[in-house]
């Protein structure tokens, strides 16, 4: 027998029908012995574990906040469902009901914002046995619009007495992520994002249940990532000194399980107004700029996007701009087979030979063709030479004080071995103020291997200020080599 705002047992006695569908009134009534009165309280916090800076009761829209819920009360004894209570709380920061349920232990199982096939599809059955929901997974879509699905974790033990007046709260997690994009733009033009991308996010689902506080630093999720791409349909318009904000949703991600620690790539599609070139002419342009989003400590670290987060990037739009070359360094009279990628990111040779990567860095407003390599003051890059071999067989050579160097991962034995390096390990290193080069295994047939690696440039780059202190940014690019 289903009420606006609970469900009753079947265990229920018709002798207690009139105190039963009067939950509202339930403190003028006398609770039926074996029962007790409860009132249920759910809440939707952002939550102890998260990285938010500001509480998600200061929603975006009601979206963000309780609708439609369910909550399951399991006996702890035998794991059978005991109650459902379900209804709409019509986009409530927190919501309140009253309730008679037969004294006991319990767990409780909360949902909300969810569809009621997607419920009915977990086969919860009053007086039958729980389903295990551990590994039960909700489809979800980045960049989700829509209100915002949440569970709990289904641990919470509750015991309920013969009395008539006891409360619980049961705290909802919401399963995607709340992502603000916070650019500022100090350059000497308008500027309009049209698009941005990253990566790299789990694909397309997550776990139905919350992860416990034990679990949720703990547990891999699945290396199905993918990269979120948006195009803007309306260009955000940041004028010259000015501000603004992108806002949208994420799946939970584990970034140690796919990619280099701490670390998730952003990429801005963005186009420039009133730039002029020397001769003051007009110059309207589409740039893309990839940046690296790092932080050092792992307790600090940006490692794991979890649900409930919500992360706040800043993104300063400044003076710089990046790309890089791959160029041949063919044998006399030869010439290495080679084909760009439409994005320039990636090069495949077909041969032997040094491969030379050439980064080229520009400020906005240089004249037009004007480009500086790493023997610009303005460029920060140290490569030592000297590569570090981690668990997960990426090599690096990252400065501990600018954070600024290369990661190699990938199929290192495309690549010629050294003296100094293991066998099938590709040696980068710089060679010049400009140029970093790399040796590809010749194309014997007994030598010939085909794979690819992944070359991450970070630099930092920057200018002086007033005071003639450096402030620089940190950019990351990333480099296939293919053979």
């Amino acid at each position: 027998m289903t009420l606006k705002n609970c469900y009753i047992s079947a265990l229920a006695l018709t002798l207690f029908a009139c105190v039963l569908t009067a939950c509202s009134e339930a403190d003028e009534q006398a609770v039926p012995e074996g029962y007790g009165g409860v009132t249920l309280r759910l809440t939707a916090p952002f939550g102890p574990q998260t990285r938010a800076t500001g509480d998600w009761l200061d929603p975006v829209s009601t979206d963000e906040l309780i609708h439609d819920y369910w909550v399951v009360f399991v006996s702890e004894s035998d794991r059978r469902v005991a109650q459902i209570v379900e209804g709409d709380a019509q986009g409530a920061e927190y919501h309140d009901f009253r309730f008679m349920l037969p004294a006991g232990k319990y767990i409780l199982f909360a949902f909300a914002n969810i569809s009621a096939d997607t419920f009915e599809s977990l086969n919860i059955i009053e007086n039958t046995q729980m389903p295990d929901l551990t590994a039960v997974r909700y489809k979800t879509v980045n960049g989700w619009s829509g209100q915002i699905p949440m569970s709990n974790d289904g641990r919470q033990e509750v015991t309920v007495a013969e009395q008539e007046n006891q409360s619980f709260e049961v705290p909802l997690t919401r399963m995607m992520a709340k992502l603000e994009l916070q650019f500022r733009n100090t350059t000497g033009f308008d500027l309009d994002i049209l698009g941005w991308e990253l990566s790299p996010l789990e694909k397309t689902s997550v776990p139905l249940l919350a992860y416990s506080e034990e679990q949720r630093d703990k547990e891999a999720l699945t290396t199905d990532t993918t990269t979120f791409k948006q195009v803007l349909s309306t260009p955000l318009r940041i004028a010259k000194g000015g501000n603004g904000t992108i806002t949208t949703y994420i799946n939970e991600t584990n970034a140690t399980a796919t990619t280099t620690e701490n670390q998730y790539s952003l990429r801005l599609k963005v186009r420039r107004s009133g730039a002029k070139d020397i001769l003051g002419n007009d110059v309207e342009g589409v740039e893309e700029v990839r940046f690296g989003i790092t932080l050092p400590k792992e307790e600090e670290g940006f490692s794991i996007i979890h649900r409930n987060d919500w992360i706040r990037i800043p993104v300063e739009l400044g003076n710089w701009q990046f790309r890089i070359e791959c160029l041949p360094f063919p044998p006399i009279a030869g010439f290495q087979s080679r084909v760009e990628s439409a994005d320039a990111t990636s090069v495949t040779f077909e041969t032997g030979g040094y491969v030379v990567l050439c980064p080229m860095f520009r400020r906005t407003d240089d004249p037009a063709g004007v480009w500086r390599n790493f023997s610009d003051g303005s460029v920060v890059f140290k490569p030592t030479g000297t590569y570090t071999k981690k668990d997960d067989n990426t090599y690096e050579d990252i400065d501990s004080e600018t954070k600024t160097g290369i990661i190699i991962r990938g199929d290192m034995r495309i690549f010629e071995p050294s003296d100094s390096q293991e066998s099938g390990l590709m040696l980068f290193k710089q060679i010049d103020a400009s140029n970093i080069v790399g040796e590809l295994l010749t194309s014997t047939p007994k030598d010939y291997k085909r794979g690819q690696v992944t070359i991450t440039l970070k630099v930092q780059l920057g200018d002086y200020n007033d005071e003639g202190t450096f402030v620089g940014y940190h950019y990351q690019f990333d480099y296939n080599i293919l053979r």
